[in-house]
């Protein structure tokens, strides 16, 4: 009888969970419901997408985001640094949507999938690497992203593992040096946060003796075509002088040193500053947790500067990731400070393989391997038990209400399907459209109108002209707001 492998049943076990996860539990928020609107527009045609919220906010920006019928959107949404990005990751959505007619568990399961290959990706990257592999696939901030695979964003954690995946590959083509740099112009026009990355990773490309310079103008050419005609048309319209260095509505707030550093390694350990900043009794798990995360950060930030400091005293060879994780993160410092975007958990994301990365080689590097393998160990589980604490009422319930990712897909398509059903009463006895509202107490209320919109017109079609949001209003026939156990939404 063949020994079981604990190795590969735990790495099984934990895919199950993260599938699992994802079909039940993934979020449907603003920039979720935008992009799906646009795919609605490309492949079904909207004839007035507004007539069914009257709310200032959510109507400009259905008009600003929605392009015309049966056409793609020349440009992504706008960031928080003021200007549009590009709509590659947006086509990809809107792919995703068209090939599996908007059913949205099929979906989550598949890109649940995509995701997943990250980690393993990673894992191939530092010499199919257990440790990295099982970092990455506990990662609370990464399967926090992962449950929020239609939104643009999170695309990047999936295209800096498959850049690091073929730049390590052993015998690299002209072809492959050509699809590196695609993906670097792509991840640029994408979002300011991969600027960092894409610096770093050019610069770790010159100092490799085994790149040639045929190599290099490659990835020049390739870089240009994929992101050239979208900086030609943001210097042409104007839009490029629109761009500011703050996020918007953090511009007088002065970026906290410690965050900025810390942030190198923030997907490790559970979210920090959202929950320490949260209201409520001043000591419960997960604040303890987070401020177990902050120590061990620091610990391993100071580990990490000590690794450096006795390689290149004793002049030890660096694995080529480590040298990358070096350059980018001097680049990256500097931005984040200026940008203060380190407080923002989404601008980090094509450098989520820092922490799995470079924890396994500092470890190793500088302790004894009986101890090296305890102490990732030790950080493993504390990954797992950060994983229970931050999600545990979203793994019981498959939803929740706020922080961290507000309603599930499937609990917003419940509401949805109840307010139709009314709908269709209303409007069949009377003629008039069942007018409803969220309740302003609620937790990410703003968005509901917005989200529960773009789900009825990819659901429910038919019900989109019955039915109409209006926030806010004294009177309303249905109000939506939260059940006694504040975790379900209700219609009331």
């Amino acid at each position: 009888m063949p020994k079981l492998n604990f190795k590969i049943l735990f790495i099984i076990l934990i895919i199950f969970f993260r599938i699992l996860l994802a079909v039940r539990s993934a979020a449907f928020g603003p920039d979720e419901s935008l992009f799906a609107l646009r795919a609605v527009q490309y492949t079904r045609c909207i004839d007035d997408p507004t007539k069914i919220v009257r709310n200032l906010k959510a109507e400009d920006n259905i008009k600003e985001t929605l392009q015309d019928c049966h056409k793609l959107p020349l440009l992504g949404l706008t960031g928080h640094l003021g200007i549009a990005y590009a709509p590659f990751l947006n086509y990809w959505l809107i792919f995703n949507y068209w090939l599996f007619n908007f059913h949205l568990s099929i979906i989550f399961f598949v890109l649940s999938l995509i995701f997943l290959s990250s980690a393993f990706l990673l894992a191939i990257s530092l010499n199919n690497s257990f440790w990295v592999l099982i970092l990455s696939l506990t990662s609370p901030l990464l399967i926090y992203f992962s449950l929020t695979p239609l939104w643009d964003t999170p695309w990047l954690i999936f295209i800096s593992s498959l850049i690091l995946f073929l730049s390590q590959l052993k015998k690299p083509h002209l072809y492959t040096e050509f699809i590196i740099s695609i993906l670097l112009g792509i991840s640029l026009t994408s979002h300011i946060q991969a600027l960092p990355f894409v610096l770093g990773f050019l610069i770790w490309r010159l100092t490799q003796k085994q790149v040639k310079r045929l190599s290099l103008l490659t990835s020049l050419v390739g870089i240009v075509v994929s992101a050239g005609p979208y900086f030609l048309k943001l210097i042409l319209d104007g839009s490029l002088f629109n761009l500011h260095l703050r996020i918007s509505g953090q511009e007088n707030v002065t970026p906290d040193i410690l965050t900025t550093f810390l942030s190198i390694f923030r997907f490790y350990g559970i979210h920090t500053q959202e929950i320490i900043n949260k209201t409520g009794p001043w000591f419960s798990l997960e604040k303890f947790f987070s401020y177990l995360t902050i120590g061990i950060l620091s610990a391993m930030l100071i580990l990490t500067i000590i690794y450096f400091y006795i390689s290149f005293k004793k002049r030890n060879s660096l694995h080529p990731l480590a040298v990358l994780f070096l350059i980018s993160s001097l680049i990256y410092i500097p931005i984040s400070w200026l940008t203060n975007s380190a407080s923002q958990p989404q601008y980090g994301m094509m450098i989520w393989w820092f922490a799995p990365i470079m924890f396994p080689l500092v470890i190793f590097g500088l302790f004894p391997k009986n101890l090296s393998k305890i102490f990732i160990i030790l950080l493993v589980l504390f990954n797992i038990f950060s994983l229970f604490i931050q999600y545990k009422d979203r793994i019981g319930y498959g939803t929740g209400i706020g922080f961290p990712l507000g309603p599930s897909w499937w609990m917003q398509k419940n509401i949805d399907q109840k307010l139709c059903s009314l709908a269709a009463n209303k409007y069949d006895s009377k003629n008039q459209k069942l007018t409803v509202k969220v309740q302003q107490e609620l937790k990410d209320g703003e968005a509901l109108p917005l989200t529960l919109s773009a789900l009825i017109y990819m659901d429910f079609p038919d019900c989109a002209t019955k039915i109409l949001f209006v926030v806010p209003a004294k009177e309303t026939d249905v109000s939506i707001g939260e059940d006694g156990t504040k975790t379900y939404l209700t219609i009331n």
